[in-house]
């Protein structure tokens, strides 16, 4: 297993030996990105589930370091059962300090918007990650980072019943709220 995991790490650095800065102009990248829910009750219940989606962002290049551009992206839940389906659909501004020490190539990303599902407001996913080099002009991201993102929350009123149990009633009110998921990225850009 460690002779797997080291040599997909020595190919992967390999995209690395040619490492080119992005030049300036146009600049596209595609991305699929996993946001994970672990909400983990102490009481022995737990909510935990798996956002799937993905985005894309246009723009320009100003110099070697500092791309400015502007996106959409979709992700949904992969919960079995769930009656009412999570998505998100966010449109956002992205900016990006893309940066090089020797052969390695970080990257700095935040993508700032708005959320215009489940109630809309606001969007937020800063990222850090490594570009690895393709070619003379795409590349292969990986980043890790924060999805943070506003949505309503409509609150049912529980009936208990004499002989137990717990039913959901009518909706009572609502309110606006922030999750905030951890979130990985895999992307490619042109």
């Amino acid at each position: 297993m460690k002779q797997s995991i080291f040599l997909l790490l020595a190919v992967l650095l390999s995209f690395s030996v040619n490492a080119r800065q992005p030049e300036r102009g146009y600049r596209g990248f595609v991305d699929c990105s996993t946001t994970f829910n672990l909400d983990i009750n102490t009481g022995g219940a737990s909510d935990s589930y798996i956002w799937l989606g993905g985005s894309t962002s246009h723009g320009y290049q100003f110099n070697r370091w500092l791309y400015v551009g502007g996106g959409i992206g979709y992700e949904t839940v992969l919960a079995p059962g769930d009656r009412r389906p999570k998505r998100i659909f966010p449109v956002f501004a992205d900016t990006r300090a893309d940066l090089q020490f020797g052969r390695f190539t970080p990257f700095a990303d935040i993508k700032l918007g708005v959320n215009f599902t489940r109630g809309a407001g606001l969007y937020f996913s800063p990222t850090i990650g490594y570009r690895f080099n393709v070619c003379r002009s795409t590349a292969i991201n990986f980043a890790i980072g924060a999805t943070f993102f506003g949505s309503r929350y409509t609150v049912y009123e529980h009936i208990m019943h004499p002989e137990g149990g717990i039913d959901i009633g009518n909706a009572t009110g609502s309110y606006h709220g922030v999750e905030i998921k951890p979130t990985l990225r895999l992307g490619l850009e042109f």
